[in-house]
């Protein structure tokens, strides 16, 4: 079977941190996306889940207030706070 060569660019930090992870393995970082790629013919689907936060969840805000994340302020009024989300 005739090989081919597939160039990316990714961040350095995290291309080190998942070298490590795939040394941990027993594995390459080549050997580790032939895996994927592997898994994406196979399964014909991206093997995991692929979502967009929606910034104006409950259930979402609710769980990051609980986690003491994604908090902003304080704010003097609610008009303060809706101005603020709504910046973005």
């Amino acid at each position: 079977m005739a090989q081919s060569t597939i160039s990316i660019r990714v961040d350095e930090d995290m291309k080190k941190r998942v070298e490590t992870l795939a040394d941990s393995f027993g594995m390459n970082l080549t050997t580790l996306i032939s895996v994927f790629l592997k898994t994406v013919e196979r399964e014909h689907r991206i093997p995991f889940e692929i979502t967009a936060r929606d910034p104006f969840s409950l259930e979402q805000a609710i769980s990051d207030a609980r986690e003491r994340k994604n908090l902003f302020g304080p704010y003097k009024t609610g008009e303060e706070a809706v101005a603020a989300a709504l910046e973005g």
